[in-house]
């Protein structure tokens, strides 16, 4: 049995959704089987536009979700990063807040050197030029620092340890640079490049096992051909 379409009049078969006439969708009668799907061009149905703008609905809202939830874990991305910044930041003043000047170097070195004993480090202490005087005219310098460190021990006991502050420092200035490569010359038979200079003097704690005290002396560094050095003239 075939049904009349309302819209254009035509017979249309009962298991059929559309007019095949006018495209129109056809009344579901209750014994016929589940609507084939709609043909290439026809209109949807009102509730297939409804169905659509749900489904529009519901990719917005996910959308949306989606680019809140990024937009959280950017915002904890950027806090953690300007975190680590102020760390790293953090870290470096402290770096350089307690860092040794360049010129304080052999200072440090020669009391590190002094506490331990070791002497290999002592070359970066003073000029090479130095180094060969002191063994030239008073014998192995090592032995001599040697017997330093045994009068440190003798006083303050075997094991020492030796901190200092800077109480006052002088820079030198262009003449008095020139005036110490003519000593150089003179004392040593050098000829090198004095470039910076500084006139220290230095308080010093001194603790040992057996004793401790408080002393202070001078000191001068220069930069020499582009070291920085302890030499006494």
């Amino acid at each position: 049995m075939n049904r009349v379409c309302e819209k254009c009049g035509r017979e249309v078969a009962d298991d059929l959704a559309f007019c095949p006439g006018c495209g129109s969708p056809l009344e579901k009668l209750p014994e016929a089987p589940e609507a084939a799907e709609a043909p290439e061009g026809a209109e949807a149905s009102e509730t297939e536009e409804k169905g659509i703008s749900i489904n529009k609905d519901e990719i917005k809202k996910n959308i949306s979700e989606a680019v809140g939830t990024v937009k959280a874990m950017d915002k904890k991305r950027l806090i953690i990063v300007c975190a680590v910044i102020a760390a790293a930041i953090i870290l470096i003043v402290v770096l350089i807040g307690t860092a040794v000047p360049s010129y304080l170097k052999p200072v440090d070195t020669l009391f590190n050197c002094l506490e331990s004993g070791k002497w290999e480090k002592m070359e970066k202490v003073f000029p090479d030029f130095y180094i060969d005087y002191l063994d030239d005219y008073n014998g192995d310098y090592e032995d001599m620092l040697d017997e330093m460190r045994d009068e440190l021990r003798d006083e303050y006991g075997r094991k020492i340890s030796i901190s200092y502050k800077v109480e006052k420092k002088t820079r030198l200035d262009k003449d008095e640079l020139e005036d110490k490569e003519d000593d150089i010359k003179r004392y040593y038979d050098e000829r090198v490049k004095v470039t910076d200079g500084y006139e220290l003097k230095i308080e010093m704690k001194i603790k040992g096992s057996e004793d401790s005290d408080e002393d202070s002396t001078k000191l001068e560094v220069y930069k020499i051909d582009g070291k920085w050095c302890l030499i006494s003239l």
